[in-house]
Formats: structure tokens, sequence, C-alpha cells
């Protein structure tokens, strides 16, 4: 999966709401992202966790490091929106691939440590993100959808493209 971000985190703030026991964040300005030459458009308003770690593990990946926040931002809205799991879920190893290796620069340990830890963060989401998938209500991923525009147009409503 090829993915480029066109700019590097998604420009959010917090917002006076919870949910599950974690802060949540609303999109204050666009944000895109090609996947596979597709662009993707998310809209001023898409809310946020970020990544939904369990608290134990934050010392190793924290949900709003600067390294994970647009996976996280764009795999919440794919989610959230009803995109396909196995899909959305490749999306985010691939972004966390991605911004990894654009930090990385040509040090050669860094990239190969990308690698890694989008095999991670993929494997954590394939083992753990079932629940959130099918929390996801119908009236939610309808609200979602108009929050996010593909090559341009609004998402349709029935299936995904």
């Amino acid at each position: 999966m090829n993915v480029k971000l066109i700019s590097p985190i998604p420009h959010t703030c917090p917002i006076d709401a919870e949910e599950d026991g974690r802060a949540l964040f609303r999109l204050e300005q666009s944000y895109c992202v090609y996947i596979d030459s597709t662009m993707y458009e998310f809209l001023p308003g898409c809310v946020t966790d970020y990544a939904s770690i369990p608290r134990i593990l934050w010392r190793l990946y924290n949900p709003v490091d600067i390294r994970y926040q647009a996976a996280a931002f764009v795999h919440d809205q794919l989610y959230r929106a009803g995109a396909p799991r196995g899909w959305s879920d490749d999306v985010l190893g691939a972004i966390v691939e991605t911004r990894m290796k654009q930090m990385a620069g040509k040090n050669w340990a860094l990239q190969r440590n990308a690698e890694f830890q989008a095999r991670v963060m993929w494997s954590a989401v394939r083992t753990g993100g079932g629940g959130a998938y099918k929390k996801n209500s119908a009236e939610l991923k309808v609200s979602t959808r108009t929050l996010i525009r593909y090559n341009g147009k609004a998402l349709p409503l029935m299936g995904w493209v």
C-alpha cells in the first residue's frame, strides 16, 4: 500500500469531552492523505482520541506521539465511517511506516525500526481493534462520512469505494 501525507500531522485541539476515559480532539483544519493515489480529505470537525493504547503501554507508545498521530487520526476516521476493517488497519500500518521513515531520513537503522514499528502497530490494531470497530453505530458512520471527501467528492453513503 502506498500512502503520501500532505502534512505530517493533523491540526487538532482538545475538546471538553471524553470517550471511554480518553481525551478527545477535534480537527481544526482539513487534513489530506493519498492512499494508493486516491486523495482522502478529512474536514474540520472530525473527532479522534488518537490511539486507544492501554495506559500501561504509554511509555512505549504514547497515544498522542507525533510519530503516530497521522496514522491514528486517519485510522479512527476510517473506523468511524465504516470502512472495511482490514483495509483500515493496513492504512494505519502504512502511514506509521511512511511517517517514521520521513522522520528517520537516511539513517538505515531508523528506517528498519520504522518497518518494525509499523508491524507492531498493525498487529496491535488487528488484535485489539475489533471492539472499537463493532462499537460504531450506523448514525456515527453516516455523520462521519459527511466529514470525509474522496477525490473531492462526498463518500457514498452505501458501501466503500
